[in-house]
């Protein structure tokens, strides 16, 4: 395989070793959707206060703990505990984005000032980005542990800027 120039993308195959992407974005995002989803009011919340920032902690710990470091291995049960760990904040988004929906539409404790509707607004909204975010993040080219092993010609989700030789 000839080396890649400046600007290029090399495509690895699975024969060379994994160089894998940081652990610690990915976990910082997962942190910062929990903390978001303590400071929600709790009419915006799916279930106790508690609950779905322990669950994304244990996530969290089970996928830091089958590959700490560099996102590199390549497991069936470390990509659905993963994949576990993106639906349940999406879901803890989604559900927090219907009910302070309806709160708008039929009146609920955030629509009494509006800076807990700021703040409710805020919160949902980074929310459903980090969810969001983390859920592209899995999808593309098969996950963190697979671009590890395989880079593709053309990624499955880019920006323009990536596709463009210069």
């Amino acid at each position: 395989m000839r080396r890649a120039e400046e600007g290029e993308c090399e495509v690895r195959g699975p024969q060379q070793a994994p160089y894998g992407e940081s652990r610690w974005p990915m976990a910082a995002a997962v942190i910062a959707a929990a903390v978001l989803t303590l400071l929600l009011p709790d009419e915006l919340r799916l279930g106790p206060r508690w609950a779905l920032p322990v669950v994304e902690g244990l996530l969290l710990v089970a996928l830091i703990a089958g590959d700490p470091g560099r996102i590199s291995r390549r497991s069936a049960a470390l990509r659905a505990v993963s994949i576990a760990l993106v639906a349940v904040l999406a879901c803890g988004a989604i559900w927090s984005t219907f009910r302070l929906t309806d709160d708008l539409v039929h009146g609920g404790g955030e629509t009494d000032s509006a800076d807990a509707l700021l703040q409710a607004g805020g919160s949902v909204w980074a929310s459903t980005v980090l969810a969001f975010s983390l859920l592209y993040f899995e999808l593309d080219s098969g996950g963190a542990a697979a671009r590890a092993h395989y880079v593709p010609p053309t990624p499955a989700l880019a920006f323009p800027q990536h596709l463009s030789p210069s």
